[in-house]
């Protein structure tokens, strides 16, 4: 077994492990899951990082006066920014259909962080389905929400599915398997 396929099994472990209900792809099967950047996305995020780490740099060291630390904090507000430059660009072109929940499942899982176990948060995933180009599709978006309540998740669920197990998807036309609850990009939700 090669590094590419520990690398895929290890991130099959961390996205599924736990769940009943497993992601189905929307990417190649035996490929890495990828992120979408762009190459400005990535110029952007280096040079972020440079400007914070650099300005810290000349403050410590002395070369600079506090004040500089200001283009250290753009540099971080640039590249928070061009995060969601990237994501309104990736999914402009997405459309909106009605889908059936024909899955649900709700955990509380416990964040884990450089100091070990932290905080609990409860999510929750799906599985709908949905005719596009008279094709149907099965597919598990992605849900950008998390809770460290469960009657904040219960909410956001009644707000999400009416009461015929229906919801809205954003659908990549080019690859309908891609699917998101919201497109406009979020931080989670506590």
């Amino acid at each position: 077994m090669g590094i590419k396929d520990k690398l895929v099994n290890l991130q099959t472990h961390f996205r599924d492990g736990g769940w009943r209900i497993k992601t189905i792809p929307w990417w190649r099967e035996g490929e890495l899951q990828k992120m979408y950047t762009s190459p400005l996305t990535s110029l952007m995020v280096v040079t972020c990082l440079v400007m914070f780490l650099g300005s810290i740099w000349a403050v410590v060291t002395g070369r600079m006066p506090i004040w500089f630390l200001l283009v250290g904090i753009a540099g971080l507000g640039i590249g928070i920014a061009s995060n969601y430059l990237a994501a309104y660009l990736k999914t402009r072109r997405w459309i909106k259909l009605r889908a059936k929940v024909v899955d649900r499942e709700i955990r509380r899982v416990q964040e884990m962080d450089a100091d070990g176990p932290g905080r609990y948060f409860w999510v929750f995933r799906f599985v709908c389905e949905f005719n596009h180009r008279a094709l149907k599709y099965r597919v598990t978006p992605l849900i950008p929400y998390a809770y460290q309540k469960e009657g904040k998740l219960r909410n956001k669920l009644a707000e999400l599915v009416d009461a015929n197990d229906e919801c809205r998807l954003w659908v990549n036309p080019e690859n309908p398997l891609e699917t998101v609850l919201e497109r406009k990009p979020k931080m989670l939700s506590y």
